[in-house]
């Protein structure tokens, strides 16, 4: 891609030819007015060289023939610096082998690749995984937040517990 140099992610071609990801060509449209949406945009492939056209986004079109290109890369499992040596297919790597590698995992909320045995590790630090009060009061919070989460619902001991009692309280 011309904007982010990477591998493209669902390329879109413009009437100029020039072909962008996806999101790039929609950060483009947006970008260009201090965040407002525009209709059109100089391509940003134009240089003295070659000029280029006006875009819009409209226009563009998925290239699904690049797609079908990128998909037929070979590339090194995404797990590669927790120890897997697999080159396949883009495809494949997406298709088949992500899940089911012995050397990692995604994690489902923030997408960040970790080595399998440190998932539950991992849900402890991740700023997308949250849970939910265990005792009703709707609050959500990360995992790491759980254990100072003040909560009304949460059942006290009686103050009398020292003396044997032993009712559990819930609110004030």
């Amino acid at each position: 891609c011309f904007v982010c140099r990477r591998v493209l992610d669902l390329p879109y071609q413009c009437e100029c030819g020039h072909v962008f990801c996806n999101e790039c060509l929609d950060n483009m449209f947006t970008e260009c007015s201090s965040g407002m949406s525009v209709s059109h945009v100089t391509c940003p492939c134009t240089d003295d060289s070659y000029p280029c056209e006006i875009i819009t986004r409209e226009k563009a079109f998925l290239d699904k023939r690049k797609i079908k290109t990128i998909n037929k890369l070979d590339v090194h499992c995404i797990f590669k610096k927790f120890g897997c040596d697999k080159i396949m297919s883009l495809d494949d790597l997406r298709r088949n082998h992500i899940d089911n590698c012995d050397h990692g995992t995604c994690c489902t909320y923030c997408e960040e690749a970790i080595e399998k045995d440190t998932f539950d590790e991992h849900k402890n630090v991740c700023t997308k995984f949250f849970n939910k009060c265990d005792y009703g009061c709707g609050e959500s919070m990360m995992l790491k937040d759980t254990s100072s989460h003040t909560c009304y619902y949460k059942p006290r001991k009686c103050k009398y517990h020292n003396f044997g009692c032993l009712v559990e309280l819930k609110g004030d």
